[in-house]
């Protein structure tokens, strides 16, 4: 029996050291950037990925790592920015940046977010596109995506109601159409809101958000789409939305309910529930479209920092893979060949940008 034991203990051992993830080959240092703030890079399943370095206030660098060579960096100027809040690919050669900073309107300080279109389909970084949008207050909440060529942002602020903002013409001027959620009801200024979860495809989309406190009984959980909204009272309970896509018109969505594993539900776009939530085991992957789904998260502090990758149903797969001790910051992208992970390295006067390859089974 023992052996038998030492037999079973040692197949487990190999079956999660199987489900680790693992860096492919050496790093490729695709650049040095000094007193580097932020780093970020976004790609697709096709095109070649980009990087952007943010070394100042007032200029991003922006790297096409389309071949072995070093690429070359193209500076992007930007109004004034306090940080790089977010990345994204629209299309395999369109790319979107948020920038968060200050802007002042009416002569006061206003917080503000700066949005920069990006367009590699010549071979090189071309810039289409720049808008500055107002923000109410600070932010509260917030989603990003993008799908089919255009970028949604979803945002919530105290003392104002949560906004999406839809921006368009990556290839050339950027366009932004901002819409209120909850349809105008003034109580949504003195009420805490949230984003839930978001998605969209082909032009439509899908925004689950909350208002109210989650801990109150009278707080709604409402979905809005781009043909109205409806509250959907089976999902009150609802916590963190780890992943949510349209599939055959309707919406399929694994949330984390209070107290209860994160389960799996089919949502219309009316509201109404077309299946139960079904709670999934620990390691079991959840049903189409998000079987096999992963995510890769940097986790930790400068100096020691690791990547964590996620499946559909939010828990860990395998574990954290540590990066090297020179690694200050870090931002990972899905790719066909797993995650790109780029990492600044060394020293603020002389960082490298280093590529990597993490693949996950």
């Amino acid at each position: 029996r023992e052996s038998e034991s030492e037999s079973e203990s040692e197949s487990e051992s190999e079956s999660e050291s199987e489900s680790d993830c693992v860096f492919v080959g050496d790093g490729r240092v695709i650049g040095r950037e000094a007193s580097l703030h932020a780093i970020a890079i976004a790609g697709s399943e096709t095109g070649a990925p980009l990087v952007l370095a943010q070394h100042d206030a007032t200029h991003l660098d922006a790297l096409l790592v389309s071949s072995e060579a070093a690429p070359t960096p193209v500076s992007v100027e930007i109004p004034d920015a306090a940080a790089l809040f977010a990345f994204e690919a629209a299309t395999p050669t369109h790319f979107v940046a948020l920038t968060l900073g200050s802007c002042t309107a009416d002569g006061r300080a206003s917080p503000c977010v700066h949005a920069v279109a990006l367009d590699t389909s010549s071979g090189h970084v071309e810039t289409h596109g720049l808008r500055t949008l107002l923000l109410p207050g600070p932010l509260r909440s917030s989603r990003v995506i993008a799908a089919s060529d255009m970028f949604y942002f979803a945002h919530t602020h105290q003392g104002a109601a949560p906004v999406l903002d839809r921006f368009s013409g990556m290839g050339g001027e950027l366009a932004v159409v901002s819409t209120s959620l909850g349809q105008g009801d003034p109580s949504l200024t003195t009420e805490p809101t949230e984003i839930l979860g978001m998605t969209a495809s082909g032009g439509g989309y899908a925004v689950l958000w909350r208002r109210g406190a989650s801990e109150d009984a009278a707080s709604a959980v409402v979905l809005t789409t781009q043909l109205d909204e409806h509250q959907v009272a089976a999902l009150q309970d609802a916590l963190v939305v780890e992943s949510m896509a349209w599939l055959a018109g309707s919406l399929s969505i694994v949330v984390s309910l209070e107290f209860s594993r994160p389960s799996y539900v089919r949502l219309g776009a009316d509201g109404e529930m077309r299946s139960p939530p079904s709670p999934l085991r620990f390691g079991e992957e959840p049903p189409a479209p998000f079987a096999g789904r992963r995510i890769a998260l940097v986790r930790g502090e400068p100096g020691a920092l690791s990547i964590q990758v996620r499946d559909g149903a939010g828990d860990d797969v395998g574990e954290a893979v540590p990066l090297d001790a020179s690694a200050q910051r870090a931002d990972t992208a899905r790719t066909s060949a797993g995650f790109l992970v780029v990492t600044a390295d060394g020293m603020d006067s002389d960082r490298a940008l280093t590529l990597h390859t993490l693949h996950c089974p």
